[in-house]
């Protein structure tokens, strides 16, 4: 079965800015001063960037790529565990890394099986993976499945980014929760705003 309607396309992309700045007044002036945002990149060692911001996710992937050329399960499998950490990863994130490329290698078909899968179902399976949580399963839903409706919630830069523009106590999950929820079915495209909005040092709304 597969989940079109679930996915984030260019239109739905659109979509969303377009439904968001007329129900949103705070996110409406995000999107004029922020640089455009684009679908996601796809990238396949997602667990690398978490709990870090675009800017400092995408430095450590850049040495990833580096070092490694290609990041495939193969590679990730074939280079020694130090060379990872010198990239900046933590020896726990490393070994998850690690048993997560062995999964795919043996496995060929299990990402492609979880595109076919419910935001649900893809959730509860990727948990079943050591050192892949609530947090880590949102941003594959987001960043790899491209889904048009996930807000990642525990999400530090998020949670400050929602406390500063919304005038809330920072950590002040409640308030966050909810008015991320308001955000549906969009709630991918609120996240990449806000997180571009971080990346680009907070610029003034207008």
């Amino acid at each position: 079965m597969q989940f079109d309607e679930l996915l984030l396309t260019k239109k739905t992309l659109e979509d969303g800015i377009n439904y968001l700045s007329s129900s949103d007044g705070t996110l409406q002036k995000v999107f004029k001063v922020i640089v455009k945002i684009h679908l996601p990149e796809r990238e396949p060692v997602f667990i690398i960037n978490q709990q870090l911001s675009g800017k400092a996710a995408s430095t450590i992937f850049g040495r990833v790529v580096e070092r490694l050329g290609d990041v495939t399960p193969e590679s990730i499998l074939t280079s020694n565990k130090l060379r990872l950490r010198k990239c900046g990863i933590s020896k726990a994130k490393v070994d998850y890394i690690v048993e997560f490329a062995k999964k795919c290698s043996e496995q060929p078909d299990y990402l492609e099986k979880l595109s076919h899968l419910s935001n649900d179902q893809v959730s509860k399976e990727m948990r079943t993976n050591k050192g892949i949580g609530d947090w880590s399963s949102s941003v594959f839903l987001l960043f790899c499945l491209r889904r048009r409706d996930i807000f990642p919630f525990g999400d530090v830069t998020l949670g400050n980014a929602i406390c500063e523009l919304y005038k809330l106590r920072k950590g002040n999950t409640r308030s966050i929760n909810k008015i991320s929820s308001r955000w549906a079915p969009y709630r991918s495209v609120a996240s990449l705003a806000l997180w571009k909005w971080i990346d680009q040092s907070k610029p003034k709304l207008v």
